[in-house]
C-alpha cells in the first residue's frame, strides 16, 4: 500500500500557475458596535467595560498640566471623519509614512444612520499613544491605542498582496495550494501584518 501511495504521488503534474495582486482596504474608524467588537476580540473587554473606559476617554483625561477630552464621543453609528482630522491624519501620515501610504476616506455609514456624531477616533493626531501612556491606565491605554490606530489606518492606502495558486493533477484527482506575499504593506503599516479587520 505504501508503494502504490507513493507511486501515486509522483505521478502529480503541475497543471496549473496563477499569480494575481490583490488589494486589501482598511476598514473605516469605529462606530460603537465595531469598536465594542473588536475590543471584545484583541483585548477581551466586555461591552460594557469597553464603553466604561471610552467613556473616561471622551469625558477626559489629565495630561500634563491639562485635562483633555482624548477621543470624539463614543455613541455613534457614523463612520465620517471630519475635514480637519483627515487633514490633519493625512499630513501625519505623509510625514511618518510618506505620500504612497496616503490612501482615501472610507465611509460606510448606512443611509438610515444617525450622523450627528463623527466616527470614534482621537481628538488630536498629536497625541500618540505612546506620548500619553504614562497618564493612562493599562486598560485605557489599550483601547485608545486601538482608536488611535484604526482611525489613521482607515484613512491609508491599500495593502497589496502577491497571491499564487498552483494545481496538480494525476490521474483521479485534483489538488491545489496557495500562497501569498506582501507587496506593500499600506494599512498594515500602522495596524499589523497579521491584523484581522473582519
Amino acid at each position: 500500500d505504501l508503494i502504490n501511495l507513493k507511486s501515486r504521488l509522483l505521478s502529480f503534474v503541475v497543471d496549473r500557475i496563477e499569480n494575481k495582486e490583490i488589494s486589501r482596504q482598511a476598514q473605516p474608524a469605529y462606530t460603537t458596535s465595531t469598536m465594542q467588537q473588536d475590543a471584545a476580540n484583541k483585548l477581551y473587554f466586555s461591552p460594557s467595560k469597553t464603553m466604561k473606559i471610552a467613556q473616561g476617554l471622551y469625558e477626559g483625561k489629565t495630561v500634563g498640566d491639562e485635562t483633555v477630552g482624548l477621543i470624539t464621543y463614543m455613541r455613534t453609528d457614523s463612520t465620517r471623519l471630519s475635514d480637519d482630522f483627515i487633514n490633519s491624519a493625512n499630513w501625519y501620515i505623509l510625514n511618518n509614512y510618506g505620500k504612497r501610504y496616503i490612501g482615501y476616506v472610507k465611509n460606510k455609514t448606512q443611509k438610515n444612520a444617525q450622523d450627528a456624531h463623527e466616527a470614534i477616533r482621537p481628538t488630536s493626531i498629536e497625541r500618540h499613544p505612546d506620548s500619553i501612556k504614562a497618564y493612562l491606565t493599562d486598560d485605557e491605554y489599550k483601547l485608545y491605542s486601538l482608536i488611535y490606530k484604526r482611525s489613521i489606518a482607515s484613512l491609508m492606502a491599500n495593502a497589496i498582496f502577491s497571491n499564487t495558486r498552483v494545481e496538480f493533477i494525476n490521474t483521479d484527482s485534483k489538488w491545489y495550494t496557495t500562497s501569498q506575499t506582501l507587496i506593500f504593506d499600506g494599512f498594515l503599516k500602522v495596524y499589523g501584518k497579521t491584523e484581522e479587520d473582519e
